[in-house]
């Protein structure tokens, strides 16, 4: 009996990779929202992102950036500061999003 639980936890998403993962969809999502404001005149805020942009490579350096961030989420959540550090940044990128909609939002609404 004890073999079979173990088994089952194995087959379980290790916490850090579902992190990653939520990590990475929202780093997505804030890079189309970042292309829908660049459509509505808005500049990019951040002056790595800007040059990047201005270079026509916003794109692929936001994938590979948010890709590599999600990669060590995921492998330095099982630490106890990798834990912390993954969390605030998933929070951060969850703000990133929310400023996004209410930024374009209040842009639609007055447009």
């Amino acid at each position: 009996m004890r073999r079979i639980e173990v088994a089952a936890l194995r087959r379980r998403p290790a916490k850090g990779l579902v992190i990653g993962t939520g990590y990475l969809i929202l780093g997505l999502a804030d890079m189309s929202l970042s292309l829908i404001a660049f459509t509505c005149g808005i500049s990019e805020a951040n002056p790595f992102m800007a040059w990047l942009l201005s270079h026509g490579l916003f794109v692929p350096g936001k994938m590979m950036l948010t890709a590599v961030a999600a990669g060590l989420i995921a492998w330095t959540y099982r630490q106890r500061l990798g834990r912390a550090l993954a969390w605030a940044t998933v929070i951060a990128m969850l703000a990133v999003n929310l400023y996004h909609l209410w930024g374009l939002g209040a842009l639609w609404r007055f447009a």
